[in-house]
């Protein structure tokens, strides 16, 4: 809280409720009411589906309450599961819940084209790139190839810069800024063939996030 205190114009909280506790609902309208954070944040490793029932009460607030919902999607290691943790799941809950705005964390991650195809496919649905730094270390052919692809399946304005950082040491091995950087320099000329309009990466870097959370 002191950062966001500190830093109002540049940094919003958001709230990790697991929604099996009986409280999830009461916490999330504290979190709101009391602690002015902006969203949600479900990590169904934990686990839990994102479509399960018990996380529909949690959706309806978040809707009623006009709060953006970030669900975890893809691999994780033990003694996590990852079964839980496809976008698929996250499919359902856009249909049943049209007027509540979901961000499908990492883009699913290995499962990215299903993700970009969901949010292609629901007006609600969104996406980050949070963790995309490992993609780009392991490949960074792969990455500029499945970025842009990404993009043209889900749409410019459904697709969100994010970092994870500090989360592991791969996604700490490029600081914010080089990683900022690696997503800019995509636009005009380019880097191996790939190419971005200005306007893509203006909306991948800010735009497409201010809209979502009306700022």
């Amino acid at each position: 809280f002191e950062a966001v205190e500190r830093y109002p114009d540049r940094l919003f909280a958001f709230a990790g409720v697991d929604p099996r506790r009986p409280d999830a609902v009461g916490l999330i309208k504290r979190a709101v009411r009391e602690w002015k954070m902006k969203g949600v944040k479900l990590w169904t490793p934990s686990g839990f589906y994102p479509n399960d029932k018990q996380a529909y009460r949690l959706y309806a607030a978040c809707e009623e309450l006009g709060l953006p919902v970030w669900v975890h999607s893809g691999p994780e290691i033990a003694p996590f599961y990852m079964g839980n943790t496809q976008p698929k799941f996250i499919d359902e809950v856009a249909s049943d819940f049209p007027n509540l705005r979901i961000v499908i964390a990492h883009s699913g991650d290995h499962w990215w084209r299903e993700a970009a195809i969901i949010a292609n496919a629901k007006p609600n649905a969104f996406l980050d790139i949070a963790s995309w730094q490992v993609s780009f270390l392991h490949s960074s052919p792969r990455f500029y190839r499945e970025f842009r692809d990404l993009v043209n399946i889900a749409g410019p304005s459904k697709v969100m810069f994010g970092s994870d950082w500090p989360a592991t040491r791969l996604v700490q091995s490029i600081n914010l800024a080089n990683w900022v950087e690696t997503i800019k320099q995509l636009s005009g000329e380019g880097v191996m063939g790939v190419r971005f309009s200005e306007s893509e990466i203006s909306a991948i870097l800010g735009g497409n996030a201010r809209r979502l959370l009306g700022l």
